[in-house]
């Protein structure tokens, strides 16, 4: 599986469909948490590509979602309508 892969499985399985289940509307993760989790080594443009493209709309049928803070860096944040 590619990164970009896990990035996208991690965030839809871990975040997304919790939050659904909870009857949550919104739900945020950050860069640096997936990255931690995942064990990235830094690919934050990775992550921001992954969560920010088309795949990942389709995967987990949301929006493209806001980002707050530095986009591919640490910082960032992704917030998702759900």
């Amino acid at each position: 599986m590619s990164d970009a892969e896990r990035i996208r499985t991690f965030v839809f399985e871990k975040r997304i469909k919790p939050a659904r289940v909870r009857g949550e509307t919104t739900v945020s993760v950050t860069a640096h948490e997936i990255n931690d989790v995942l064990s990235l080594n830094n690919h934050f443009r990775n992550i921001t590509q992954s969560l920010t493209g088309q795949k990942f709309r389709d995967l987990a049928s949301v929006p493209t979602p806001k980002v707050l803070g530095t986009p591919e860096s640490s910082t960032a944040a992704f917030v998702f309508k759900i």
